[in-house]
């Protein structure tokens, strides 16, 4: 029996039992005062000090009740909760939010007057109040919908909806809100994200009802959530399931009474998750806007969904910013063209009494199908209480916005499986010209009609081909589109070359293309569209050469192309024959004068930039007339892939500044750019911009999120991320793995590998084992990373070893100092050595001392890349640690005489979102004497402490005192000295080099981690380098 058929009260069993584990656990209970630690309950003056001491003094694990006495208005800005701490706010008493933005933390997803995060067993309770102080940020009242405040100054959030929310749970278990009454909150009231096991139950809340976005309760990423006997009565949605980062399972709402000028039961409209097993019992709807609302619009699904024993009396408020007085209104539809449709399959709809000055609203979308509804026992009344006449439904955001319709009981558009029993429609008598109408199916249901005439083999008149074929397309409907061309021969009609090309474009994009170049070889005569559609067929599909033929072919022909066939064949010009192709076509574009088109230069520079020629791809970025957002993306792209990471950024930002629109594609690739500038700060800032602008969780801008948070150090986020994600591809798999192993996290490396393994959805690909045996190298996991390639060889995994497989092999030996095995693997190998695995062997000697097979490897090396500054370092850096000077200075005479130029190191270090840039020994930065004086004060003091310069780093045959100075000139100490300057005690130092760090950099910033107590992040060529209290994640061994 499927779960939506099961009796409500078993369902109900279902989702009560995690609810009754969500109460508090008895344990050891402490009672604290916030009085006892100074707060004044004025009302006047801050108490957050004294409130957040008091939590603080609670005793762990006990449950503490952290006690607000009455009477009492004790106003603060953010506190936070820790494990076991019930706030108990007295009868009388009440916490008061601030309303100061300074007062506030940093980050406005922070800004709440009650905050717990990441803790459990905690909860509000005591039967006092909350108050947000919501009218102190009404900048003009309005009856309509007041002019908020907003605190919007860094452009962090979206317009005015910058105000502080008032209560928030984020990540937290075991949630017990109950006896407590939340007043006037600025923005939303009562927020769950990520949250298990929580229950809410006999609280009120009361917004003021002219200001938007005072949400009641938003259950957002949470699962097991019980909410009872609770009163709501506010101006934005009642109670509204999200899922911006994860789905919501589990919720059941009962025996609530809602008043709203929105809705007062909304899931959506952030829907990039699943909403599953969610049931509303024994609800009063009060004079609402709209009464149950379902507004997918982000891909997600919902699924087993129960409303049952609800009274629902809806009217409409003028203006409205949202709906139009529907008691019942379920839609998915997609936000933007960009967007995954999702769908909603099995709700049930009991016992539902409705009095409405609108139609219940049914509308799916071509892609997101309503599926399943069930309407039972439902009395629908529609009554005139105001001026609004009806007739128009609202899809916003996302769709056609606002749509026109005949006045109807039931408007119904992409529903399939609807079953009605016992529902009962009626108009008041007050009048029911054009309400007359029980049932109305939008255009789609026509559509829908031929098609069911053509599988049924019925005859269709020459004017309906059109309309079939035409919705076969849009469905990408092949079975019917075959049953159509069927047909066709059938009846022995012979299309014109338009239908003909309708049916070539099904096929193409069906990817069926036998068939497909089947039909373009049948038809007599042929159009630019029939060509194009053909040439487009091949170019999506990958197959460059059969476009670039068929393109010649068409010239041949004597048809001329259009700016949609020179932007459907550029994407073929790949390669070095595809290029110089693309050179040749971009001759005949501007001979045809299309140069400046829109479509056309967007895959030109697309193709330049992908032949690494950013320079011309820049050059015809800047000669289109008007730019959309694929040509700025491309652009954008184009820099970030081919590593001009800073003007990218820049080029973002300025045409940000244009007006430029974004898409998910856009912000993947500013991320993948931050990533490289390591600028974690920016990089958080794009990913709280998708957040807000609930862009749809499209795979590549999460694997962007996960590469740009592993590239910037903060691995935590990117796991969390990673874990939340709905669907994994292999590059999501892989990001992961190669941010741990750049990390040196080799244990991590592993156990995300075994997940893959374990779970079996995905297949690992090369890059998944280099990113596996990286990691083993990096972490020291030499027998791990031995066993894994040994089952490559023995074919374990599909996947074959290539010469970069052996490559990290010889990584791993070298770097557990079996250098002899090393070299006797590379002889032994089933391919030539490249530079690289002499590069790593090479390395490995380096940091061995070993000087005889450093000496050979280094020759073997010189033969191959004798261009490669890299190799001369590193053969230099040996000699010279092992005092070698005449061999040093042969190796500089070559490199003089080859002109091989060493490239400069290079340090950046971002502060205040601002990336400054260190060169060695530089002398360009605007406080370029305070640094160097702060890098000899550093020198100082970490002598004192046992520091002593490793000269071996220093190339040159000088003398120490000189070796010492050239040492203290290195970028990484400039940026490191540049942190302390600029930055408080504690703040973590994140620095980012080009090229290998070396050793005495490495002890130097190891010894400013343990004395100033400071955690240093350095990223350099090869690695991460985390520094906590002295000690580095790479054990000294990189």
């Amino acid at each position: 029996m499927p779960m939506w058929s099961l009796p409500l009260t078993f369902i109900f069993s279902l989702f009560l039992i995690p609810a009754a584990q969500s109460r508090l656990p008895p344990a050891s209970l402490a009672t604290v005062s916030v009085t006892d630690f100074g707060a004044t309950g004025d009302g006047r003056h801050y108490d957050t000090k004294s409130i957040q001491s008091a939590i603080d003094a609670c005793p762990s694990p006990s449950t503490c009740h952290v006690v607000f006495p009455a009477p009492g208005s004790y106003l603060t800005a953010t506190i936070r909760l820790r494990s076991g701490v019930v706030l108990v706010v007295e009868e009388g008493a009440r916490i008061l939010a601030g309303t100061k933005q300074e007062d506030f933390p940093a980050e406005p997803e922070r800004w709440y007057a009650v905050l717990a995060e990441q803790v459990e067993n905690v909860g509000i309770t005591g039967g006092g109040e909350i108050n947000g102080q919501g009218l102190a940020f009404v900048e003009r009242f309005d009856e309509r919908k007041n002019v908020m405040v907003s605190w919007n100054q860094t452009g962090s959030c979206r317009g005015d909806e910058c105000r502080p929310r008032l209560v928030g749970f984020i990540g937290c278990k075991n949630v017990h809100v109950w006896d407590i009454n939340l007043i006037e909150p600025a923005y939303w009231c009562l927020h769950l994200v990520g949250c298990d096991n929580t229950h809410i139950h006999d609280i009120s809340i009361y917004g003021n009802f002219n200001s938007p976005n005072n949400d009641g309760i938003d259950i957002e990423d949470s699962n097991n959530t019980v909410i009872t006997r609770c009163h709501i009565d506010t101006g934005d949605d009642a109670i509204c399931p999200k899922t911006s980062n994860g789905p919501v399972y589990n919720l059941t709402a009962t025996d609530c009474w809602i008043r709203t000028k929105s809705s007062a039961v909304k899931l959506g409209s952030a829907s990039v998750f699943d909403f599953v097993h969610l049931v509303f019992d024994n609800i009063t709807v009060f004079e609402s806007h709209r009464g149950l609302a379902f507004q997918i619009r982000d891909g997600g699904n919902v699924t087993n969904v129960t409303f049952s024993n609800i009274n629902i009396s809806t009217r409409y408020y003028d203006p409205s910013w949202w709906g139009r007085a529907e008691p019942i209104y379920v839609t998915s539809c997609p936000r933007d063209s960009y967007t995954k449709q999702g769908s909603i399959s099995n709700i049930r709809f009991i016992n539902i009494t409705s009095v409405s000055e609108n139609g219940v609203f049914l509308s799916g979308s071509e892609g997101g199908l309503i599926s399943n509804l069930k309407f039972s026992n439902l009395s629908l009344t529609f009554k005139r209480w105001t001026s609004y006449a009806g007739g128009l439904a609202d899809y916003r955001p996302g769709c056609s916005g606002l749509v026109k319709h005949r006045m109807a009981g039931i408007i119904m558009e992409h529903v399939e499986g609807f079953e009605v029993e016992n529902v009962n429609i009626q108009w008041s008598k007050d009048g029911s010209a054009g309400w007359d109408n029980p049932l109305d199916f939008l255009p789609s249901t026509l559509k829908e009609a031929l098609i069911e005439m053509a599988i049924q083999g019925l005859e269709v008149k020459f004017e309906g081909y059109d309309a079939i074929l035409n919705e076969c397309v849009n469905r990408k409907a092949l079975r019917e589109g075959q049953i159509v061309h069927a047909h066709m021969i059938k009846t022995q009609y012979l299309p014109p070359v338009y239908l003909r090309t309708r049916l070539l474009v099904l096929y193409c994009k069906c990817e069926c293309l036998v068939d497909a170049r089947e039909a373009f070889d049948e038809m007599p005569e042929r159009n630019v569209v029939s060509w194009t559609a053909m040439i487009s067929g091949y170019s999506q599909r990958g197959f460059s050469s059969e476009a670039l033929y068929l393109f010649v072919q068409m010239l041949r022909s004597g048809a001329e192309p259009n700016e949609f066939t020179f932007a459907t064949v550029l994407p073929s010009c790949i390669g070095d024959y595809g290029f110089d192709c693309g050179r040749q076509i971009h001759s005949l574009i501007i001979r045809y004068n299309y140069d400046s088109h829109i479509y056309v230069g967007s895959s030109l520079l697309d193709m330049y930039a992908k032949a690494t020629r950013i320079h011309e791809a820049r050059t015809v970025f800047d000669g289109l007339l008007e730019r959309d957002v694929v040509s700025c993306t491309a652009i954008i792209s184009g820099y970030a892939q081919l590593g001009f990471d800073a003007e990218a950024v820049e080029l973002f930002c300025r045409l940000q500044k244009q007006g430029m629109s974004s898409n998910y594609v856009t912000y993947a690739s500013l991320l993948t750019a931050l990533s490289g500038l390591a600028a974690l700060d920016h990089g958080k800032q794009v990913h709280n911009h998708v957040l807000r602008c609930q862009l749809p969780s499209y795979v590549v801008l999460q694997n962007s999120m996960i590469d740009m948070y592993a590239k910037c150090g903060n691995l935590v986020y990117a796991r969390r991320i990673f874990d939340t994600m709905p669907e994994r591809t292999v590059i999501s798999w892989n990001a992961m793995l190669v941010g741990y192993s750049k990390h040196g996290m080799g244990s991590d490396v592993v156990e995300v590998f075994k997940l893959m393994r374990a779970e079996d959805k995905v297949k690992p690909d090369s890059v998944t084992f280099l990113a596996v045996l990286s990691g083993c190298s990096h972490g020291g996991m030499e027998d791990i990373g031995l066993e894994i390639f040994d089952e490559m060889l023995m074919q374990k995994y599909g996947v074959e070893p290539n010469i970069e497989h052996y490559g990290c092999v010889v990584d791993l030996l070298g770097r557990s100092g079996q250098l002899e095995k090393a070299l006797k693997f590379i002889r032994e190998m089933p391919f030539e050595p490249t530079a690289a695995i002499w590069g790593c062997l090479l390395g490995a000697c380096r940091v061995h001392s070993n000087v005889d097979v450093g000496e050979f490897v280094g020759h073997q090396l010189l033969k191959i890349e004798p261009e490669n500054a890299g190799n001369y370092v590193i053969l230099c850096n040996l000699y010279a640690s092992s005092g070698r000077w005449e061999e040093v200075r042969t190796l500089r005479e070559m490199m003089k005489e080859k002109a091989v130029i060493k490239e400069p190191g290079r340090s950046r270090i971002q502060l205040d979102q601002i990336l400054h840039t260190f060169h060695a020994s530089d002398r360009s930065h605007p406080r370029k004497d305070e640094v160097h004086a702060k890098v000899k004060e550093l020198s100082v003091r970490l002598k004192e402490a046992g520091y002593e310069p490793d000269l071996t780093c220093v190339l040159y045959d000088v003398d120490e005192e000189q070796k010492e100075k050239v040492l203290l000139g290195h970028s990484e100490k400039l940026a490191l000295a540049f942190g302390l300057l600029c930055t408080s005690e504690g703040v973590p130092l994140r620095v980012i080099k080009n090229l290998r760090i070396c050793v005495d950099c490495h002890n130097f910033a190891k010894l400013i981690s343990k004395l100033y107590g400071r955690v240093v992040s350095l990223r350099d060529k090869n690695r991460f380098h985390h520094i906590v209290e002295g000690v580095c994640s790479c054990g000294d061994y990189w």
